[in-house]
């Protein structure tokens, strides 16, 4: 029986629960299916007779890809995580990437590998001091945490003024926050490992902790904004309170669906484009599907089979509510911060640029590309509302978080496919309503 020991988390980890016990193995590989790296726990106890046995070097190198005759044995020199009694290093270089040198590190115990691990020139040891960052980035990183507290704590005190004043679509929060609830326990409870225990009924109660924090959390936001969306920007939330409101008929609703799809798809490709003008240019990029939105670890999970995947889609639809509205909040506060529209506009477009600064970009990149993003994102807001801006975002998260290929042949396919099924089905549901009862394919006579 495997659990994660972090009694919040869904799912067991290489690292949750950690190697301890006798009998646990962790094997990584790579696409091909060739052995990257192995940590196995060896028994607490040997017998004699397997004491002086002589470990298979040849037929272990062989399962990572590498021949034994091709590289090159020297001293080990990284030491495992598990006791060893047999130790073995060699240098060399992967048949298809002969300039990158690397070092293979193995051990064994009583015969049977134990650890092994393959050294990059890059790979550093675990417990090394960090690189050196830029201070630019050290500052962003800093004001990225002054943001997020910023748009909570304002979150709370414009929600306590409105509740107090009797301002502020209770009920359309109340739905909202229902709904979202919901979504995040269905992903949460799709993407958990669960065991027939009588621990599980403790666990599942803990599991619904987060869905509750995040839907509390957009309550805070929707009953914040409201008010002041309605008096400043009544536009951006018409077609939002139309769906809210059960009115899921309606034209508007459709038009924005169809808008936010058509956006979120174009979002991802420009996401797609920045990093292969920064290579042209020779500049760092960032892998906007690597390096940010969720962990690289949940990503991978929608490959582990569609039970997780459909988990994954529920955990993106709730994102695709959180930061939109999270967006609105600061926005808002950057107009009664500012008193004047375009002052709080501009704030805001700083604001958001200057706290996403990474430590694998280039400014000179990274910034013009998040201005333009910002700007046409904003354009979505005003002009079409919240609603086309929450839809762009679930999209462009099921293009950028899914595995996508256009090879039926693939095993992954299916993943794919669950991506565009749902983008279809928000076009579908949006072309259908927006026509009003009206055919959308009208026969043409004489």
């Amino acid at each position: 029986m495997l659990l994660p020991i972090d009694s919040l988390s869904a799912r067991v980890s290489p690292e949750d629960p950690p190697a301890t016990d006798p009998g646990m193995i962790t094997a990584v590989l790579d696409p091909r299916g060739r052995l990257v790296r192995l940590l196995a726990v060896p028994a607490e106890r040997g017998t004699p007779s397997e004491a002086g046995a002589e470990p298979d070097w040849p037929w272990l190198l062989r399962q990572a890809g590498f021949d034994a005759g091709a590289l090159k044995a020297v001293d080990p020199g990284w030491n495992p995580k598990v006791w060893a009694d047999r130790r073995a290093a060699w240098e060399g270089a992967y048949p298809e990437a002969p300039d990158i040198p690397i070092r293979i590190e193995a051990a064994a115990y009583l015969g049977r590998p134990v650890s092994f691990g393959i050294v990059h020139p890059w790979t550093a040891a675990a417990g090394a001091p960090p690189e050196s960052t830029n201070p630019l980035i050290r500052i962003s990183s800093a004001l990225f945490f002054g943001l997020v507290m910023l748009i909570l704590i304002g979150a709370v005190l414009l929600a306590r003024r409105n509740v107090r004043l009797g301002r502020g679509d209770r009920k359309g929060a109340r739905r909202l926050a229902t709904a979202v609830f919901l979504l995040g326990c269905s992903g949460v409870f799709l993407t958990a490992h669960h065991v027939a225990a009588a621990g599980e009924i403790g666990r599942v109660v803990r599991l619904t902790g987060l869905p509750l924090i995040v839907a509390s959390i957009l309550w805070i936001f929707y009953l914040a904004v409201e008010p002041d969306v309605r008096r400043l920007w009544p536009q951006m939330i018409v077609s939002w309170v139309r769906l809210l409101d059960g009115r899921f008929r309606d034209p508007l609703i459709g038009r924005d669906f169809v808008i936010g799809a058509a956006w979120g798809t174009v979002l991802r490709l420009i996401d797609q484009l920045y990093p292969l003008a920064s290579e042209w240019l020779g500049l760092a990029s960032r892998l906007s599907d690597l390096n940010s939105g969720p962990p690289t670890e949940q990503m991978l999970a929608s490959m582990a089979g569609m039970r997780l995947a459909l988990g994954n889609l529920a955990a993106y639809c709730v994102a695709s509510l959180l930061f939109p509205l999270a967006g609105v909040v600061l926005l808002v506060l950057c107009r009664v911060i500012t008193r004047r529209q375009w002052l709080g506009i501009a704030l805001f477009v700083i604001l958001l640029n200057i706290t996403s600064l990474a430590s694998d970009v280039d400014p000179r990149t990274y910034i013009p590309w998040g201005l333009v993003t910002t700007a046409v994102n904003l354009l979505i807001l005003f002009r079409f509302g919240l609603l086309a801006n929450i839809v762009a975002t679930a999209c462009s998260a099921f293009l950028a978080y899914f595995p996508i290929t256009v090879s039926a042949s693939n095993w992954y396919f299916g993943r794919t496919l669950l991506a565009l099924v749902a983008i279809a089905a928000i076009v579908a549901y949006g072309f259908k309503i927006s026509y009003a009862g009206a055919p959308t394919v009208r026969r043409v006579t004489d």
